[in-house]
């Protein structure tokens, strides 16, 4: 692994929710991630992970907030093997995803929102 100047371990993006433990819920039941079990004791914050360690990157809910967190152009990513599989899983679960497009040389986006509104996306890089 090489040295990074922050000293960098892992990612992690927050989204404000109304309610962390139901966004995490909806989070591992809809999408397969996991929820990170150490933090089950704190009502204010949940976190998922695709092994519920934060390997590979972290997201965090933090409540209450009553308003979607994302309103500002930020949007968290999903980084996919393949989008096509992933889009066809999402609309499985009812989850409104919108078709793929081309956003650079072998880079596809997909996206939809979670069960608040928050965006997200949904990327296959070919260079990954």
């Amino acid at each position: 692994m090489s040295a990074n100047p922050l000293g960098l371990i892992r990612i992690l993006a927050k989204i404000d929710v109304k309610n962390a433990e139901t966004t995490a819920n909806w989070y591992q039941n809809n999408l397969g991630l996991v929820i990170n079990q150490n933090f089950t004791d704190v009502e204010s914050w949940r976190q998922v992970s695709k092994d519920g360690h934060g390997t590979g990157g972290v997201i965090g809910f933090f409540a209450p907030h009553t308003q979607p967190s994302c309103g500002n152009g930020a949007v968290t990513t999903l980084v996919v093997v393949d989008i096509i599989s992933a889009v066809d899983y999402l609309k499985s679960k009812d989850i409104d995803a919108k078709k793929p497009f081309k956003v650079g040389d072998g880079i596809l986006e997909s996206s939809f929102n979670d069960n608040l509104g928050n965006p997200l996306m949904l990327r296959q890089n070919d260079a990954y």
